[in-house]
């Protein structure tokens, strides 16, 4: 049996709205408890370029994974796809997550 992470994703949120190659795509998300990213974290199919934890101070810590957008991107004039795969220090796994919590997207444009 799996034992999930016990944090919430309070707040996940992507910017821009619309990105072309050159671009960096930035998914922004809240946990709990200080996390770790899974080689299964992928903006847009890939991994991201960079990540980093924040210690809010407060209990939360701010997740920031970005993406910068290449050649090798779909782009698809669809939102782009993300999948948020962490754990925490025990190294219990959390749920995979694929929506943000405010509705915002990133769509990819040709230039």
């Amino acid at each position: 049996m799996l034992e999930y992470l016990k944090y919430r994703f309070h707040l996940i949120i992507l910017i821009p709205t619309k990105a072309t190659i050159g671009d960096t795509i930035t998914l922004k998300f809240t946990t709990d408890e200080a996390v770790t990213k899974l080689s299964n974290f992928k903006i847009n199919s890939s991994n991201p370029d960079s990540f980093v934890e924040v210690n809010n101070n407060d209990g939360t810590y701010t997740n920031i994974a970005k993406h910068f957008v290449d050649s090798g991107d779909p782009v698809t004039n669809a939102p782009a796809t993300f999948q948020i795969n962490v754990k925490n220090t025990a190294g219990i796994y959390s749920p995979t997550v694929e929506t943000t919590t405010d509705g915002s997207t990133v769509t990819i444009l040709y230039q």
